[in-house]
């Protein structure tokens, strides 16, 4: 086993990029509705949220739809 470091959308990786019954762990950092401060300023994303709101929406799917 080789630990890899995957960065992309989560979503498409689960689905499309990580072979079936592969997966031992998955280490995320949701983003708490800013609880956290990471000590860097959040920046703007492609979609137009910002780094720390506005991903809530991938929790859910990524979290359930996570093979085992």
């Amino acid at each position: 086993m080789i630990p890899t470091i995957l960065s992309g959308d989560c979503i498409d990786h689960c689905r499309n990029v990580i072979p079936p019954k592969s997966v031992h762990t998955i280490v995320s950092s949701p983003p708490y509705w800013g609880l956290r401060d990471y000590g860097i300023p959040g920046r703007e994303w492609s979609d137009g949220t910002n780094s720390v709101y506005g991903n809530e929406r991938h929790l859910p799917a990524s979290h359930a739809g996570g093979r085992k």
